[in-house]
């Protein structure tokens, strides 16, 4: 089977959309709180599991207190874009983080 996954381009109008979400979740320094990146999970992917929640931002944060746009949008790439290998690794780290 055959899996074609669209390219994330800088110049995608998703790029631009996401971007827009991001500037509404974020604090005033333009960074992503855990609690808001909680509620656009649970919103968006209908994604309530609290442990799930933490470790997924723990990965995607790289040892920051917040996401950047950069963390945020490399995220969402590979949670809508990547191949089935990238999305399963993925899911192994965060089912594995301690």
């Amino acid at each position: 089977m055959s899996y074609h996954k669209k390219k994330f381009e800088e110049n995608d109008i998703e790029i631009n959309r996401l971007t827009l979400i991001f500037n509404k979740l974020c604090d005033n320094n333009k960074q992503l709180t855990r609690e808001h990146f909680r509620d656009f999970l649970s919103t968006i992917f209908d994604l309530n599991d609290e442990t799930i929640i933490e470790r997924l931002f723990i990965l995607i944060r790289q040892g920051e207190k917040n996401l950047s746009l950069k963390q945020f949008l490399s995220a969402m790439h590979l949670l809508l874009y990547g191949t089935y290998d990238e999305q399963i690794k993925f899911i192994f780290k965060i089912l594995t983080l301690k």
